[in-house]
């Protein structure tokens, strides 16, 4: 995935993520997303057809932006 989707500003035409693409932003496993997603702590997926789904990458660069520094979570 390019750049360019890092840079995203409120300005910039909302997308949807494959989960392909979602794992390069966010190098986590299916099930640890869908456990994050039940629990309200990661932005929900979309469902765009019986068997696709997507989720906003405008919603998952926030909570990436959301997130502690790494070594802020140890003083946590």
């Amino acid at each position: 995935m390019s750049n360019k989707c890092l840079q995203h500003t409120p300005n910039s035409s909302d997308r949807l993520l494959s989960f392909s693409e979602l794992k390069e932003l966010i190098p986590l496993s299916r099930s640890t997303i869908w456990r994050l997603e039940k629990s309200q702590r990661f932005p929900r997926r979309r469902q765009i057809s019986p068997k696709k789904v997507g989720w906003l990458l405008s919603e998952v660069l926030t909570f990436i932006n959301s997130r502690k520094p790494a070594d802020e979570q140890s003083k946590a």
